[in-house]
This record gives C-alpha cells, structure tokens and sequence, in this order.
C-alpha cells in the first residue's frame, strides 16, 4: 500500500469516527433535553403537586375542582366528572363507568365537555 493511500485511509477513518462522535453527542444532549423539558411540563401525582404548591395560593378555575394533597379524592355533586392522571395522561370517569365509585382522582370536572374540551382528556368507557 502506498503512502498515499494510507493518508486516505487514515482521513476517512478520522472523519467518519469525527461524524459518529459528533452525531452521538448530539442524540445523547437532545434526548435528555427533551426528557427534562416533559418531566418540568407534567405533574402526576400529589406529592409533587404538593411541594410546588407549598405555601402558594391555588386560584379557583371555573368548572374545576381541585383536590388539595391529603384530602378525601370525593368529587361534589358540582362536580361529578373524576379526572385522574396516568403516566402523564388525563383521563375523565362519568356515572356510567363500571369503575367510577373506585376511581380516585386528582381533579374534578362540572361537565363532560369540560373535561373533554377544556382540559383535554379521554373519556374512560
């Protein structure tokens, strides 16, 4: 092999482990971006409500009704429609649902279109 060819090879092999590493760190940097920008967007459970709410006053929203952390999760009969959060996923429980009495929510809604329109969640069957 000659000297030049060699030179080649060694500058290919440069550059493609120069792209791999480049292109590694990018993916790495990004997806953890991405991961801390959906864990600070999205609150599931009380706990976390709970430390982000400490000492905060929690404003009334129309047609909302908020289930402060150690309280009873009971809806009023304002209220009927139980919302719970799963795996980052709103979900809204009417009567009519088989599990509705064992459901314990995280919020309240007045209506069905409210939980469906307003606070876009999916109706459990």
């Amino acid at each position: 092999m000659s000297h030049w060819s060699t030179q080649k090879l060694l500058l290919t092999l440069g550059l493609a482990c120069l792209v791999i590493v480049v292109f590694g760190l990018g993916f790495y940097f990004g997806f953890n971006y991405a991961n801390k920008q959906i864990n600070q967007s999205i609150v599931i459970s009380n706990d976390s409500a709970e430390s982000n709410t400490t000492n905060k006053e929690v404003k009334p929203v129309e047609g909302v009704f908020w289930i402060k952390s150690g309280e009873d999760p009971i809806c009023p009969n304002t209220h009927p429609i139980k919302i719970k959060f799963d795996s980052g996923i709103c979900f809204f429980y009417t009567k009519e649902n088989k599990n509705y009495s064992r459901v314990k929510p995280n919020v309240c809604a007045v209506d069905e279109n409210f939980a469906l329109n307003e606070m876009g969640c999916l109706k459990k069957f």
